[in-house]
């Protein structure tokens, strides 16, 4: 869920052109690995 957010919202960069947002978008995108990863290792 969360690298699916980090990607819409990074995405959004392209159309805003705001730095914000690319930011925001990828500390989503890497809470999503980090939870993933997190997922895989407890099991």
């Amino acid at each position: 869920m969360l690298l699916e957010a980090g990607l819409v919202i990074t995405s959004m960069t392209l159309i805003t052109r705001r730095r914000a947002f690319w930011k925001l978008g990828v500390a989503s995108a890497t809470a999503g690995v980090a939870v993933a990863v997190t997922g895989l290792l407890v099991r």
